[in-house]
């Protein structure tokens, strides 16, 4: 599976970059329980939801529920329409 999030070192400190926005974050929350404060989603429920679905194609998702700040669905890529609130 394709991995949603790499940890790297910024400034001498650990920051979590985001590969589903390329948002880089120093927080030791962020990075510790591997959230993403752009898109809202905790990688570690996304990689678990992507393994249901390989597990399990019939199965269906609600791309809403699971959308990435680029406004494409987190588990299966699908763009998405762009939300009519501004960010």
């Amino acid at each position: 599976m394709t991995a949603t999030f790499a940890i790297e070192t910024v400034a001498g400190r650990r920051a979590i970059r985001c590969l589903l926005c390329d948002r880089v974050s120093e927080l030791a929350g962020d990075v510790e329980n591997r959230y993403c404060s752009r898109c809202y989603l905790f990688h570690e429920i996304v990689a678990e939801a992507r393994r249901m679905i390989a597990l399990y194609p019939q199965s269906a998702h609600e791309c809403h529920e699971w959308r990435t700040y680029r406004d494409r669905c987190a588990l299966c890529n699908r763009a998405l329409p762009a939300p009519d609130a501004a960010r």
